[in-house]
């Protein structure tokens, strides 16, 4: 059953919709073609009997013009593209309020990072040009520079030379620098600055993280590449995507209860019910973003000039209150620290994974957290660098499907069967213990799900990208 979490003012969705029924063409057209009359949606319990718009449904099947108010580009200040993570890029037209709002959802990172006292150097490591991560990063600093707040942007993007370059000759200028970027890629720059003999330790390192979720046990070994010592601000991570710009933030609380969830399976499995890998855990903004669980899907609903009613990005997950949160940690032993939990909106989202991300193989799904929980075992992580390929392929004579997972090396490290054999157990074990589909299968076909292994050298021109890394080809 839907549940969406309670908020204040919790009208507003309701009258969004209204509004959009009446006044987005495409929106007019989608529920009329699904038969769904607007005049019905009478009180906010009612929304949940509206159809739910995805990106193939509704975003792709329209006209751009048609997906704006009144169906004119007036307004409009700017238009953004997608990475293209998931499909073919999308234009995604920003209004004042969109850029209001993003401003205002920046605001809880730079305080964490205590960027009104302290002079600070942010450097925007998404790609540049017209991708919507960078453009929302620069947009907030820019806006936040102007109220208080002491920062200054530079922006070179997914150049790793560049970056380090920015890190060894404009950062020490700075009383701290925000690293901000796709995670894989913050990790390569930390690595190639280290290697270059930039004195990372020296430069106050924070980063912020966005495209992807990740371990904690990846968080600390970033955390000794950037010689960051607090555990609780020293990275923090955006949710978001190209449709509905950024939907929440990690807080310091949030990070907390991760760190205890990692290392404690009972505490994991209590706070995050059904959950096999580590999911992520944000908090968010009732007032800005209204969020629903429905059944294990994650419907948003947003203002901005291509409003989104009840918007499924394909993302898997719940929402959870202060009040629950605190309840499923109590139960665990776990009090959660009063110092952070006071300055808190009281709404969270823990996201699971996403359905559109995925390798089918034997009819089940395996994610790229999956894998990851495999390969960043401690006896493995100094051989690889993070990125992998996971693909099925099919033999063209006799059908027999294989799962084929491209691992690239870490600079200097040579591919040995040994290597292979021990990334082959690592995988497999942490396919049978973070995925119950896989297990099943194993129990049947042990032989025929075993993944193959391909090491590829470091920097090969399969793990080259222009922004997101593809986990999954």
């Amino acid at each position: 059953m839907a549940n969406a979490a309670s908020v204040p003012d919790a009208d507003w969705p309701l009258g969004l919709f209204r509004r959009a029924a009446a006044r987005v063409p495409a929106y007019a057209d989608f529920l009329k073609r699904r038969g769904c009359d607007p005049h019905q949606v009478v009180q906010s319990d009612d929304l949940r009997r509206v159809p739910a718009t995805t990106k193939r449904n509704y975003l792709q099947a329209y006209p751009l013009r048609d997906l704006l108010w009144n169906g004119e580009i007036t307004g409009i200040r700017l238009i953004a593209t997608s990475s293209g993570s998931t499909g073919t890029p999308g234009y995604w037209p920003q209004n004042h309020q969109r850029h209001q709002e993003n401003v205002r959802l920046h605001r809880g990172l730079f305080d964490t990072f205590d960027c009104r006292r302290k002079p600070t150097l942010c450097v925007i490591a998404f790609a540049m040009g017209t991708h919507v991560a960078a453009t929302a990063e620069l947009g907030a600093i820019t806006a936040q520079a102007g109220r208080g707040y002491r920062l200054t942007a530079i922006c070179p993007g997914i150049d790793v030379d560049e970056n380090v370059r920015i890190l060894r000759d404009v950062a020490p200028a700075f009383q701290q620098t925000l690293l901000m970027g796709y995670p894989p890629l913050v990790k390569d720059i930390l690595v190639a600055a280290a290697s270059s003999g930039v004195p990372l330790g020296t430069l106050n390192l924070r980063l912020v993280f966005s495209g992807e979720n990740f371990s904690e046990r990846w968080r600390e070994a970033t955390h000794r590449a950037a010689q960051i010592t607090d555990p609780l601000t020293g990275s923090l991570s955006i949710y978001g995507a190209a449709d509905t710009g950024i939907i929440g933030t990690e807080t310091p609380l949030t990070v907390h209860v991760r760190r205890v969830a990692a290392t404690d399976p009972h505490t994991h499995h209590t706070v995050f019910p059904g959950a096999g890998t580590l999911p992520a855990l944000v908090e968010f903004d009732p007032s800005l973003r209204h969020v629903e669980d429905a059944d294990g899907d994650l419907l948003f609903t947003m203002r901005g000039a291509l409003p989104l009613i009840r918007h499924h990005l394909g993302d898997r997950g719940r929402t959870l209150t202060l009040s629950d949160l605190s309840d499923t940690t109590d139960r665990c032993g776990l009090t959660l620290p009063e110092t952070l939990a006071r300055h808190t909106t009281g709404h969270f989202i823990a996201l699971h994974e996403r359905a559109d991300v995925t390798c089918t193989f034997f009819g089940l799904n395996i994610y790229p957290d999956n894998i990851k929980a495999g390969l960043e075992q401690p006896g493995l992580t100094a051989a690889l660098s993070g990125k992998f390929h996971l693909s099925k392929h099919e033999d063209t004579q006799t059908g027999q499907q294989r799962l084929c997972l491209r691992v690239e090396l870490a600079p200097g490290v040579v591919g040995t069967e040994h290597l292979r054999e021990q990334i082959r157990q690592a995988v497999t074990q942490a396919l049978l213990q973070t995925n119950a589909e896989y297990r099943e299968l194993h129990r049947a076909l042990p032989s025929r799900c075993v993944p193959e292994i391909i090491l590829l050298p470091h920097k090969d021109p399969a793990f080259r990208s222009n922004a997101k890394q593809r986990w999954v080809t």
